[in-house]
C-alpha cells in the first residue's frame, strides 16, 4: 500500500496507544502507526524517539530536554531519496536538524507533534 497525504486526514484522534519497543515510555497514535506501516517509516519513529531518549546524554540533542511540545518535520527530495528532519518548539525555534542521506519515504513532507512523550499527527492533537 502507498501512503498519500489525503490518507492522513482521517486521523482526528486515536483509539490505541502503541508503545515504542525500546523505549516504552514513548507512545504513538493510530495515525503514526498508519504512516509507519504504509510509508515504511518505522525508522522515522525511531529517529524521533531516540533523539529524545538520548537528549540527556548526547550534546547534539540537549535542546530537546524539557521541551514538552515538539514539532517534527520531514522534508524530502523524492528525486534524490534524501531528506531533512527538523524539530522545533512549536514556535519556529529550531531545536535539532538532521540530514538523511537515503530514505524511501513516499511523501514530500510530513509533520508530527511530540507532546509529553506521545507522538501524533497534527490532526490528532
Amino acid at each position: 500500500m502507498t501512503l498519500k497525504p489525503s490518507d492522513l486526514a482521517q486521523f482526528t484522534g486515536s483509539f490505541y496507544a502503541y508503545r515504542h519497543n525500546l523505549f516504552p515510555n514513548y507512545i504513538y497514535t493510530d495515525g503514526v502507526q498508519y504512516v509507519a506501516i504504509n510509508g515504511r517509516a518505522y525508522w522515522l519513529i525511531d529517529e524521533i524517539v531516540l533523539s529524545n531518549a538520548f537528549s540527556h546524554k548526547d550534546p547534539k540533542f540537549h535542546k530537546l530536554l524539557n521541551e514538552a511540545f515538539q514539532t517534527w518535520t520531514l522534508k524530502t527530495d523524492l528525486t534524490k531519496n534524501t531528506a531533512i528532519l527538523t524539530t522545533d518548539d512549536g514556535n519556529g525555534n529550531v531545536l535539532y536538524t538532521k540530514d538523511i542521506r537515503y530514505m524511501d519515504f513516499p511523501l514530500e513532507e510530513i509533520k508530527f507533534f511530540l507532546v509529553d512523550n506521545t507522538l501524533m499527527l497534527p490532526s490528532e492533537y
